[in-house]
């Protein structure tokens, strides 16, 4: 996303809680979780999702990837967007800057 972790927030063990990370302006956190258990979509809804668009998504896709990315064969949107899983599961979507 062109940027790095600004922030971190310890929980009350010392370890790290949470991330935070700008973007344009907007302040992403993200927080770590012992139970966290990947959504089983597309069967489940998502309390979250992200869309990210770069300049050019099939350069993107190769590079998130080579990250440890998946893409699952559900693909909803067609030549419109790609979803991608992270490394834990969570789908987010990619497509070009319109």
């Amino acid at each position: 996303m062109g940027t790095t972790v600004t922030e971190t927030y310890p929980a009350e063990n010392g370890e790290g809680a949470a991330s935070a990370f700008h973007v344009n302006g907007v302040m992403y956190l993200f927080y770590n979780s012992a139970s966290y258990q990947a959504p089983n979509w597309p069967e489940e809804d998502l309390p979250f999702h992200m869309d990210l668009t770069f300049p050019d998504a099939a350069a993107a896709e190769k590079q998130l990837l080579e990250l440890g990315a998946t893409k699952p064969a559900h693909q909803p949107g067609g030549k419109h967007w790609t979803v991608l899983l992270d490394p834990a599961g969570r789908p987010f979507c990619i497509h070009d800057a319109r």
